[in-house]
């Protein structure tokens, strides 16, 4: 599994989102075992995901609605 940079920055980001199939899963593990370098990257990207969950634990997305109390979906009803 040879990656460019990018390619390994989006595998790393993959991996820690659980998007990486099997096969890609196993290769990546393999790389980790053997470079701490990526095992630390893997490291910090799990820990801002984690920061990043946990700052908006609790919030709700705001609503709002459009100026003039239009609906995005009015002129598809009448």
């Amino acid at each position: 599994m040879k990656h460019s940079g990018s390619e390994l920055e989006h595998s790393l980001h993959a991996f820690v989102d659980g998007e990486l199939n099997q096969p890609e899963q196993r290769d990546l593990l393999v790389r980790m075992e053997n470079d701490e370098t990526l095992r630390e990257r893997v490291c910090d990207l799990r820990n801002a995901k984690e920061w990043i969950k946990s700052s908006f634990e609790g919030e709700t997305a705001p609503t709002r609605s459009l100026p003039g109390g239009h609906s995005p979906f009015r002129r598809l009803i009448t």
